[in-house]
């Protein structure tokens, strides 16, 4: 009994040893990897084998000639060169069935610029450490189905190799290194699988190629690292950047983003030599901030929604507006933009805070109000120059001394279905096919305790109405209005501040109801 146990033990160490036999690289008789005579013990490499490629031997490996070359896990130590390279007649390929690690050099690529002959490592995982290096030529690849590392200290530039990251599990990408880089990148992942910028990652990832998602992949930014794009983002899957900013920074030409449904962003930073496009319809969301550093941004009429900020640091010129929307969605904090022209312009901060003009000057064709407020201040200004699409005065408006609010409605109604605090500045409306009501299909309210408040083209009435509610608060400033001023409120009793009827045109003064505290008759010219 205890002579079979034995054996027993000593067939289960042998057949574990067997499993994980250790080759080890000498090229004692050339630097073919498929001959059995340069490795230690003898025999070419199967995939149970762990390999290492020691610096010692003058004959460094070569995989070439042959149709593929197997191990398990492979070290390359420092120093030492591993050759993967096609021939006039074939592509070479090593499979790494664990991981490899990079120390020494990887010399990889296909044969002359012939685009059927590659050279690959396709592996489980791959390593670069501090040491490592890659000489990559035409028709270079790598295909990992597991994890990627850029350690600390790596210097790896991908150059012509080409990196696809294949199979069903997720993957990570570990970036510990601003001095590596990617050139194309493809996720070639099947059910839904992600590929993460792992949240460990501390290094800026620079992505020199194109980013191609695939059907079916899905791209995940879990780090707070600035990931830089240099090419087109070719996208059929997802990319949901949680975390970070993408910069993107084509050195010249366009440089095209297609979106999906779904597919979110935090921040972006254009830094491009040339323009940025949106070839696809679908929403781009930005959980960050919109900046435009350098170059172009061209939405192609398509929507930008964003919970940061909109800052445009080159001029008007640098974002093309076309016939799209821009929203500020954020939560209840305030979001900013800078001097800006948009085409259509919507605040939808329905946990409430505001869209801030902070000493700068931004401009819509079009206003849609669904949440939150507009706020002007340090001499800022906000101005629509068409339509209000809300038929109306509608949403939160605040705004302060020395600042400026223009709103354009031509073709529909001014009146007022909002909120206006008045603290200083020019509030001035113009257009309207009707008067403006106080209050018209909304509840309504005006606290006003200094400024002017002017409603160039039409008169106003602040009627009494049983559907929606009107507040004021009025203790300085000045309303103006060109046309006709008539209230039936009985609740209508400024304690300070002037009602001013002016203008060329005769009108009426019609306080059928309420008290008006002062009123000024300014009519320069009356028929």
């Amino acid at each position: 009994m205890k002579k079979s146990a034995l054996s027993i033990m000593i067939m289960v160490i042998m057949i574990s040893m067997n499993s994980f036999a250790q080759k080890t690289w000498t090229g004692t008789t050339s630097t073919a990897w498929n001959v059995s005579s340069n490795w230690s013990p003898s025999g070419i490499p199967a995939a149970s084998d762990n390999v290492t490629i020691p610096s010692s031997p003058a004959n460094q490996p070569l995989i070439s000639g042959i149709t593929s070359a197997v191990c398990k896990n492979l070290t390359v130590d420092s120093g030492a060169t591993l050759s993967i390279k096609g021939t006039s007649s074939n592509s070479a390929l090593l499979t790494v069935t664990g991981t490899a690690t990079f120390n020494g050099e990887l010399s990889i690529g296909g044969y002359g610029i012939s685009p059927s002959i590659t050279g690959k490592l396709a592996a489980l995982n791959v390593v670069w450490n501090s040491t490592s290096s890659i000489e990559p030529f035409y028709g270079a690849r790598c295909e990992v189905s597991g994890n990627w590392t850029f350690a600390s200290g790596s210097a790896i530039n991908l150059g012509l190799c080409s990196l696809t990251f294949t199979g069903s599990s997720s993957s990570n990408i570990y970036n510990y290194s601003n001095t590596s880089s990617f050139n194309s990148v493809t996720l070639s992942k099947t059910g839904g699988a992600t590929v993460y910028i792992s949240a460990s990652s501390s290094a800026t990832m620079n992505i020199n190629g194109t980013l191609n998602i695939g059907s079916g992949s899905v791209f995940n930014g879990a780090s707070s690292i600035t990931t830089i794009l240099k090419g087109n983002l070719i996208n059929s899957g997802n990319i949901y950047l949680n975390s970070g900013t993408l910069n993107l920074e084509k050195t010249s030409g366009t440089q095209d983003i297609q979106i999906n449904t779904n597919d979110y962003f935090n921040s972006v930073v254009i830094n491009t030599g040339g323009t940025v496009t949106l070839s696809t319809s679908y929403l781009m969301q930005l959980k960050g901030s919109m900046t435009i550093q350098a170059g172009v941004l061209d939405p192609q009429n398509n929507t930008i929604a964003l919970f940061g900020n909109w800052t445009n640091a080159v001029g008007p010129d640098a974002f093309v507006q076309g016939t799209g929307r821009v929203i500020f969605n954020g939560g209840n904090y305030h979001q900013y933009s800078s001097d800006e022209t948009f085409s259509t312009l919507e605040v939808n901060k329905s946990a409430g805070g505001a869209l801030r003009m902070n000493g700068t000057d931004v401009t819509c064709s079009k206003y849609d109000w669904t949440a939150g407020a507009i706020d002007v201040l340090n001499n800022g200004t906000f101005t629509v120059s068409n339509q209000l699409l809300d038929n109306g005065i509608a949403g939160n408006f605040y705004l302060n001394s020395g600042c400026t609010i223009n709103l354009t409605n031509l073709t529909g109604n001014i009146d007022l279905k909002g909120n206006l605090y008045i603290y200083g500045g020019n509030f001035i409306v113009y257009g309207g096919v009707n008067p403006c009501w106080w209050p018209a299909g909304g509840n309504a309210s005006i606290t006003m305790s200094g400024g002017i408040l002017d409603f160039m083209d039409q008169g106003m009435l602040i009627k009494t109405d049983a559907t929606y509610s009107f507040s004021h608060n009025i203790t300085g400033g000045t309303i103006r209005t060109a046309g006709n001023f008539a209230c039936t409120r009985s609740d209508f009793n400024p304690t300070a501040g002037t009602i001013e009827l002016y203008g060329p045109s005769a009108c009426y003064l019609i306080p059928s109801s309420g008290s008006l505290f002062n009123v000024e008759i300014d009519k320069t010219s009356v028929p």
